[in-house]
C-alpha cells in the first residue's frame, strides 16, 4: 500500500511484488491485515500467497516470511490471516494462519517460529476460524473468530513472551 500525506490509501501492492495505483476508493476492509512497524517497514498478510510481505514504505519488495506446517503429512505453507506486534522492542510477530486454528509468535528478522497456543474447539483458549487478533497497551491479547466461532476471547498478559 502507498500512503498519501493524509493517510489515506492511494496505491496497493499486487501480486507481483509491485505497487499498483489505486483505481478506485479502496475501503479498509477491503484490504488484507497489514502493519507498519517502528523501522518503517509494512508487513502485509497475503492470504492467496500463504505468506506474509515486508515492504518499505515506498512500496518497495524487502521479503516473504513463509510460515511453517506443523505437520510432515501437509504440502506448502500456512496461510496467515492476521498479524500484529508484539510492545517490546523487537516487535515479534502475532499472527494466526487459518490453517490450525492456533495463535503463533515468530522472529520478526528470521519468520522463526518462537512459540504459540490454542486448538480447534469451542472451550476457552481453543479456536474455530481464528480471525483477528490485536493487543491492548496492556499487552492482554484479544482474538476474534468468525463462521462457526463468532465470539472475542481475551488473554491477560502475565509475561512476556507476547508482549
Amino acid at each position: 500500500m502507498e500512503f498519501g500525506r493524509s493517510s489515506a490509501c492511494v496505491g496497493i501492492m499486487g501480486p507481483n511484488r509491485s505497487l499498483v495505483a489505486a483505481s478506485r476508493k479502496i475501503e479498509d476492509a477491503a484490504l488484507p491485515s497489514r502493519i507498519l512497524s517502528s523501522d518503517g517497514l509494512l508487513y502485509v498478510c497475503d492470504r492467496e500467497g500463504r505468506r506474509i510481505q515486508v515492504f518499505d514504505t515506498m512500496g518497495n519488495f524487502k521479503k516473504n516470511i513463509f510460515l511453517k506446517r506443523r505437520r510432515a503429512d501437509l504440502a506448502g505453507h500456512g496461510q496467515p490471516w492476521w498479524v500484529r506486534f508484539s510492545l517490546d522492542k523487537a516487535q515479534n510477530i502475532c499472527t494466526s494462519p487459518t490453517d490450525w486454528t492456533r495463535l503463533f509468535a515468530l522472529d520478526r528478522e528470521t519468520g522463526e517460529t518462537l512459540s504459540g497456543f490454542g486448538r480447534p474447539g469451542h472451550m476457552a483458549g481453543e479456536f474455530t476460524f481464528l480471525h483477528t487478533i490485536t493487543m491492548s497497551s496492556k499487552g492482554d491479547l484479544f482474538t476474534g473468530e468468525t463462521i462457526g466461532g463468532r465470539r472475542v476471547q481475551k488473554f491477560r498478559a502475565v509475561a512476556n513472551d507476547l508482549a
